[in-house]
């Protein structure tokens, strides 16, 4: 495990045995400066989200010219947000923002056929003792409460202070000393004839307890990732230097980890999981028509575990410039979001619209479990099939992560730490694998380990393969 530390903030406090002083009641705020003084005195080191960074947030970026994307969640610095509603996702968009090109929002907006009014929940991988941030409306006039760990029926109102108007952002802040998991910010004011939209802007939250600073630089890991000052290639937000051993003298130290270390067993400073993936594409071509009681679909026969995020990207011809127009895509009946909507085109002339999702690992291995991907795309109601002078239509470029050639046998090693020709397993490349190899001679038929080549067949190059490594494994 990376090296955990404290940060201290000696501000008017003194930092004793490393432990961090806390207030003793929930404090809400409306004015940033002294929920900003509050975490300093306190000795909470706060963190910032403002959505700006392409890496994590550049697929779900909706603009004018490329339409609305989403993706069911988002994670980063620790903290997943998703929308109120398990039926939507969540976007960035420019006119969402208050510094910065983006802000944040639900989409779509709300989900009143369930009694879900506009908002969206963070989740956090480490306790919390602080959340806030700026919201503002275009369809005054809104409210906003804030409730914590989903106690809904505690929220808080901010004194009645919580009235979105026509004057843009305003600040909402909370802070629980005793720490939370969870927060949603809310609109209460929305019905499904007079729905209420609310965005997002420059969150800051703070940590409690021990602050993850595994690399001791003083700054928490989060800050570290989404700063571009440390990797993280297998996204679990701690740097990938605190996960190679310590005593490691591969390129890219110094290391920090002292226990229960990622592999890198060819010592080149790169986590093994990160080498023994590599992309695998699958696209439907156009599908045509696509609108109201048009709807398209693309299966991937026997569709392979994907070992990272998948990535799903689309063009569409159709008539998607209304605010509701939208396309919703499914997985095997499993919902993973919706695509284009407000931002999208009416038969656009200059090329199709484009959008993209980001489907969670787990979501898409739990939804296929070892059989097909059947991708389902329904156009809502208003979308006309026949809406547009050229044909309608759909595509979908589907981007899954299976072994590459460094990890021929699959088993999540890179074949250069192995000894792939020793086929008996007895520490020795000799005759025992060359009969071994003749044993299986032929067409591979599932699992085929004397296939050294891979080239689905045991034959002639296994052999010279054998010859090649002969003598014990290194």
């Amino acid at each position: 495990m990376p090296k955990q530390m404290h940060i201290c903030i000696a501000v008017a406090i003194v930092c004793q045995a490393m432990t961090i002083r806390t207030m003793a009641e929930v404090t809400t705020y409306t004015n940033e400066a002294a929920y900003m003084t509050a975490l300093t005195a306190n000795g909470f080191v706060p963190v910032h989200e403002g959505f700006e960074d392409d890496a994590v947030w550049g697929a779900v970026r909706s603009t004018i010219p490329g339409g609305p994307q989403s993706a069911p969640s988002v994670t980063n610095l620790g903290i997943t947000w998703t929308s109120s509603s398990a039926n939507n996702g969540v976007s960035t968009s420019m006119g969402a923002a208050r510094s910065g090109q983006w802000g944040f929002y639900s989409l779509p907006h709300g989900d009143y056929a369930n009694g879900i009014t506009d908002g969206w929940r963070g989740t956090a991988a480490q306790p919390l003792v602080a959340i806030g941030g700026w919201v503002r409306t275009n369809t005054p006039f809104a409210a906003l409460i804030v409730f914590l760990d989903g106690n809904e029926q505690n929220p808080f109102d901010f004194d009645g202070d919580n009235i979105l108007g026509t004057g843009g952002h305003r600040f909402f802040g909370v802070i629980e000393t005793s720490g939370f998991s969870a927060f949603d910010f809310r609109e209460t004011e929305g019905t499904i004839g007079d729905q209420k939209l609310i965005f997002g802007d420059d969150f800051t939250f703070a940590v409690g307890g021990v602050i993850q600073d595994c690399n001791e630089n003083g700054m928490v890991d989060a800050f570290d990732i989404t700063s571009g000052a440390s990797t993280d290639c297998n996204n679990n937000v701690i740097p990938d230097e605190c996960e190679i051993d310590e005593s490691s003298q591969a390129p890219g130290g110094p290391f920090f980890c002292t226990e229960q270390c990622a592999s890198d067993c060819n010592d080149n400073g790169l986590l093994d999981a990160c080498e023994v993936t590599m992309a695998d594409p699958y696209a439907s071509g156009a599908l045509s028509p696509i609108g109201n009681g048009s709807p398209q679909g693309f299966t991937i026969p026997s569709a392979p575990q994907t070992l990272g995020n998948v990535v799903m990207s689309f063009t569409a011809h159709a008539n998607l410039g209304g605010g509701p127009d939208h396309i919703s895509v499914s997985i095997n009946g499993t919902s993973v979001g919706t695509v284009f909507g407000p931002d999208g085109s009416d038969c656009p002339e200059t090329g199709p619209d484009e959008a993209e999702l980001i489907v969670p690992m787990a979501t898409f291995n739990d939804a296929v479990n070892g059989g097909d991907a059947v991708i389902d795309l329904v156009a809502s109601a208003e979308v006309d099939p026949e809406g547009c002078d050229q044909p309608t239509f759909v595509t979908v470029d589907v981007l899954l992560f299976v072994p590459s050639a460094a990890d021929t046998n699959e088993n999540g090693i890179p074949d250069e730490c192995e000894c792939p020709a020793d086929v008996t397993g007895d520490g020795d490349v000799g005759f025992g694998d060359i009969l071994a190899i003749i044993g299986a001679w032929g067409p591979c038929a599932g699992a085929c380990p004397e296939d050294l080549s891979g080239n689905g067949s045991v034959d002639f190059a296994d052999i010279l393969a054998v010859i090649g490594a002969w003598g014990p494994c290194a």
